[in-house]
């Protein structure tokens, strides 16, 4: 007597009382591996998964120029709706957009070596092309969180122009340095343990010190930032 194979693999859904539907109808795919998403989305759901790009050889550089690209649109896109705000937001506004985002790629590009460094210095050491998509990936994300909290320092600077458009523009990128700090720790760590150096067997040194050592690193980052804000200052 021949049986039925299994539909796999497929999760049911619930169905309404009033819809009498077949079994075939009530099964639907199962959900997608994050694998299989594109970087923007990795970038904001799944570090793990971008995690998988930069320790696979064929994705990696790819993923480093995709995620410049996302810096560049994304900062110079968030500096754009910030600028609306202003009494003038045409005058200058596409300069202003692109030097906001050569800055954050040139903050990001002279902050790779002190992090590398400081890498040696703390017995962190990591292969340069990693650390490089690393870092990319990380800022990747943080510029796409500041196109997110763009509209508030937009919307207070009309409100209020003196105190809470500064404090909410400042707030901005503050947050999206924190966010910055979050997801390099994470997918630091996540890196540490595919490659066997975080596991059930590992001391709390080795966690601590690959802790400390993103914590200088972002202190970098921040740094180089600032010289870059400063100078976008001084020239505009």
């Amino acid at each position: 007597m021949p049986t039925a194979s299994p539909i796999l693999p497929y999760r049911s859904e619930h169905l309404s009382p009033f819809l009498p539907w077949a079994d075939e109808d009530r099964r639907l795919p199962s959900a997608k591996h994050d694998s299989d998403d594109a970087l923007l989305v990795q970038l904001l759901q799944a570090p793990a998964a971008v995690v998988d790009r930069i320790l696979d050889p064929a994705r990696a550089q790819a993923t480093v120029y995709s995620s410049v690209a996302i810096i560049a649109g994304a900062s110079g896109l968030a500096s754009l709706i910030m600028l609306s705000a202003w009494h003038d937001p045409h005058r200058m506004a596409l300069l202003n957009a692109l030097m906001v985002a050569a800055g954050s790629l040139g903050a990001l590009a002279a902050s790779i070596a002190p992090i590398w460094g400081l890498g040696v210095l703390r017995t962190v050491r990591m292969p340069l092309p990693q650390l490089v998509a690393l870092l990319t990936s990380s800022v990747a994300a943080a510029s796409l969180l500041l196109v997110a909290l763009s509209a508030a320092p937009a919307v207070l600077w009309r409100l209020d122009p003196d105190w809470a458009g500064p404090l909410a523009l400042v707030g901005a990128f503050g947050t999206a340095a924190i966010g910055c700090a979050v997801r390099f720790r994470t997918q630091l760590l996540l890196l540490a343990q595919r490659a066997g150096v975080e596991g059930a067997e590992a001391s709390h040194t080795d966690r601590a010190r690959i802790e400390l050592f993103a914590r200088n690193a972002m202190l970098v980052l921040a740094f180089t930032n600032t010289l870059a804000g400063w100078a976008w200052l001084a020239l505009g």
